[in-house]
């Protein structure tokens, strides 16, 4: 009759408590409430809605491939006569930050329409160097 083959034990020894906290106290995800309670609620969501509508693509990379200020329509063409994809952004983003004032936060002129990568990294950049 065959053996069964054996199992090797463990050769490191697992530290106890050496796990960290998905969620440390402290951290950007603690005492999180909702978009509403933070004053993002229904007129916040149809303004943002209605700017991503009339302006669909994303400012800073349409200042990259320079279509600045061209309308929509016309960057579809020409995105695909270069054989590019079409610079969609998803995120409507305060030019100036609003920190809690309702009426800047509801302003229309103060919305840009950015993409999630630019929206996450060159936006929040200049913020920090105090620019816009």
């Amino acid at each position: 009759m065959a053996r069964r083959l054996e199992t090797l034990k463990p050769r490191v020894r697992q530290v106890v408590g050496s796990r960290v906290a998905t969620a440390t106290p402290g951290s950007w995800r603690a005492g999180k409430t909702s978009s509403t309670a933070r004053g993002y609620g229904y007129a916040w969501q149809k303004l943002r809605a209605d700017h991503l509508a009339k302006h669909p693509h994303c400012v800073y990379c349409m200042r990259e491939i320079g279509m600045t200020g061209w309308l929509p329509a016309d960057v579809v063409l020409a995105c695909a006569a270069r054989g590019i994809a079409e610079p969609l952004g998803t995120i409507g983003d305060h030019i100036t930050a609003h920190r809690g004032d309702r009426r800047l936060q509801l302003d229309p002129t103060n919305i840009q329409t950015l993409c999630k990568p630019h929206h996450d990294s060159a936006k929040q950049r200049e913020e920090r160097c105090g620019g816009r």
